[in-house]
Order: structure tokens, then sequence, then C-alpha cells
């Protein structure tokens, strides 16, 4: 890959973050405004990775045969319509389509252009440089909450969806291109979801991989869904230090590039487990904060934690798929495995919260986390010796 073209995903992926997370800071109340309780949200919040579940490793098997572009293109005009339809909120429907929508459309711009960045990279480089893009992507995840935060603040909640249409609307301008603009033949095989899932199991470390995967994104509704109601409500505080806690979660993020090169170093597994116990602490920690200072602070260190995840899983990941079937199928299948403790995770959570409390929930799926890292530790290292 020539410096030209990894310099223009990583600005084109940026924009991808910005106007991705705008709305993470208001998306769980905003919806929560319409009437819903935390049982109803949890059950709406799971469409987002059902539908990851089923569709998304096709899709990574698709960009693989057809074109990553073409797949981009066609998800930044999605993520516009999913927008829109938040915004026209008179009937559940709009919600409902919107959130399907956005479940395929989020994860194909943050997975596909990782996926299309790691084609180009050599194995000796792959830490380093997947961590500098992602450190990169990350400032527009660190800056966009603050952003958005202030935006529902000083005009009204759903302002910075408007703000992230006109960026994807921009974006689409400046993507498409008709003469590119085409689609391969597509074979009965390539929407085999549960041969594509068979195939990731079949290496060691992957099931280690999914099994972790799981885990982490069941612990996805105490940040995204229940983290900004229990500041807002609980705390009391504005939709800016919601931001401000994002911003902090995701600011050490711009440190992957360091953790890529010390995947390279010392090796991924090490630092995939090391960066989950520092998050699984953080979450149990939740169980004793009631002031909104200590928070701040457990979010940046748990943002220490998930940066070390980050670059450590991917890299991990993009190392075997790029020796096997293909690096859009390996991390596209990783996603969808690893929602189905999203999926789980949400039905559950809000009946947890409604019946105990936001505590009780962070320090449950905290300890089941922190207690599965540790497992794969040993086995990761077994693989490591028997290799």
């Amino acid at each position: 890959m020539s410096i030209y073209t990894f310099k223009r995903l990583t600005e084109i992926n940026l924009v991808f973050m910005l106007a991705l997370y705008l709305v993470i800071p208001i998306l769980g109340p905003y919806i929560k405004s319409l009437g819903y309780t935390s049982t109803q949200l949890g059950f709406i919040f799971t469409l987002f990775p059902l539908t990851i579940i089923f569709v998304l490793p096709i899709i990574g098997n698709l960009s693989d045969k057809m074109g990553k572009k073409n797949i981009i293109v066609l998800a930044v005009f999605f993520q516009i319509i999913a927008f829109l339809l938040y915004i026209y909120n008179t009937y559940i429907i709009c919600i409902i389509v919107a959130r399907l929508l956005d479940a395929v459309t989020f994860a194909t711009l943050t997975i596909i252009i990782l996926a299309k960045v790691e084609d180009g990279i050599q194995d000796k480089d792959r830490g380093y440089l997947g961590g500098l893009f992602l450190s990169i992507g990350h400032i527009g995840k660190v800056v966009a909450p603050l952003i958005g935060g202030f935006l529902a603040d000083y005009f009204f909640i759903s302002f910075p969806f408007f703000i992230s249409i006109t960026i994807f609307a921009f974006l689409l301008i400046i993507l498409f291109d008709k003469k590119e603009f085409h689609f391969k033949k597509i074979h009965r095989g390539d929407l085999d979801l549960i041969s594509n899932i068979k195939y990731f199991f079949s290496f060691k470390k992957l099931r280690l991989m999914g099994l972790l995967g799981i885990l982490t994104h069941a612990t996805h509704p105490v940040l995204i869904l229940f983290l900004p109601l229990f500041i807002v409500s609980d705390l009391g505080q504005s939709y800016s230090l919601v931001g401000l806690g994002f911003f902090l979660l995701g600011a050490t993020h711009l440190l992957q590039y360091y953790f890529g090169k010390l995947c390279d170093k010392y090796g991924n597994y090490k630092l995939v487990d090391l960066g989950l116990i520092i998050y699984a602490t953080g979450l149990i920690s939740f169980f004793f904060i009631n002031n909104i200072f200590i928070l701040l602070i457990v979010l940046l260190l748990m943002g220490i934690g998930t940066a070390m995840w980050n670059i450590s899983a991917w890299t991990l990941m993009s190392d075997i798929g790029e020796k096997k079937r293909g690096e859009g199928f390996i991390l596209t299948t990783y996603m969808s495995i690893a929602k189905i403790g999203a999926f789980f995770s949400f039905i559950f959570s809000g009946i947890i919260v409604d019946v105990l409390s936001f505590h009780f929930l962070s320090l449950i799926l905290g300890t089941i986390l922190l207690a599965a890292t540790v497992f794969t530790y040993f086995m990761f290292s077994k693989y490591e010796r028997l290799s």
C-alpha cells in the first residue's frame, strides 16, 4: 500500500468516526425521551447486535469479492437513511428500522475500512501502522461526543443527527464513482452464515477471541445506554459531561500506535489480556462510584485498557486473516459472533437496571469478563508454546 492510499483511507476513517460518534452521548437519552422504560430501551437496542449477528459475516465475505469501496459507499448511503429515520420519530417503526440500518452501516463503516487498510500492510508493520490508523480515527471518536453533547445542550437533543447527516452526505459525494461502482457475481456459498462461523471457530486462537468478544460486547449496554442515563438522571449532570466522559474513555486510544508497537514486540495476546483486565476492573469499580469526578477518572483508566484491547485484538485476527481466507471475512465474522453477547445483554441489562441498579449491572458483567480474561491468558500461552 502506498503512503498516499494509507493517508487517504486514514483521513476518510477519521471523518467516519466523527460523524458516527456525534450521536453517541444522546442516543439513549433521546430514545428514552420518546417515552420508553429502561427495559423497553434494552429490547430496542437488541436490534443493533441482532442484525449484526446475521448480516455482517455476509457483508465481510462479499466485501472480499465485490470490492470494499463499493460496500463502504452503500453503507454511507444507508447511514444517512438511518439517521433521518431517528429524527422522524412519529412511529415506533421508524426507530426499529433506524436501529436495523444503523447496525449494518455502523459495523460496515468501522470494520470494512479497517480490513481494507490491513489488506495493504505487511506483517512486520501491522501493529504499528494498524495502531496509527486506529489512533487517528479515534480523534473523531474522542472529539465527537464532546461536540455532540454540547450541541444537544446548546440547541436541542436531536441536533447532532442533523450534523452527522450533513457530513455523511458530503462523504457520499466524494466517495461515489460511477465507473468503479459495479458488482461481481454472487454465489450461494457467499451467503452461508453457518459455514462462515464454523470456519472461524476452526482456529484455536479465534475461538478464544470469539469468547472474549462475546463477553466484552456484553458490557456495551453499560457504557452506550445506561452510563449516559446514570450521569444525567442519577448524578444530575449535563449532556456535556456525558460527552466529557466518552472523551476521556476514548482519549487514550490515540496511543494505539504505541500499543501496536508493543504488540509487534511482545505478542498480541499479552496486550489483549492486559487491556481487558484493566477494562473489567473499571467496570467492577462502577459499583462503588456515586461521584462524577471519580467516575471520569475511572473512565480515563478504562480507556487505556480498551485501547490495548482494540489494537491487539484486530492485529491478532488480521494476522490470521492474512494467512487464511481473508481479513474482511475474519474481522466481520468476529464482530457477528461478538454481538451475540451484546444481544443477550441488552435484553437482560434493562431488566437488571430496573430491578436492581446500574451499579449491579456493571459489577456482574465486569466480574464475568475478568474471570474469562484470566482463563484465556493461560490458553493463549499454551497455544503459543505449541506453535
